[in-house]
């Protein structure tokens, strides 16, 4: 999830799969924006960010979640 960018250009988030073929590319452009993949089964990177106007700092603020499946076991 984006949080907030300013300044940005890049940061480009590419999902392949495990041999790294490319599946899907999007830059997170809105607050809140959201992209979800399967860790089982894809990778994900991003691309790096550069400032738009070299004399302000570039920031991209990403909140990342990871869920794992939780089997109960029983005694």
């Amino acid at each position: 999830m984006i949080i907030d960018r300013f300044n940005v250009t890049g940061g480009e988030v590419i999902i392949t799969d495990a041999n790294e073929n490319l599946l899907a590319s999007h830059s997170l452009t809105e607050s809140l924006e959201v992209l979800i993949a399967n860790d089982r089964e894809t990778m994900h990177s991003a691309s790096p960010i550069k400032p738009i106007v070299a004399d302000n700092s570039p920031y991209r603020g990403v909140l990342i979640t990871a869920y794992t499946k939780h089997t109960p076991t029983f005694a």
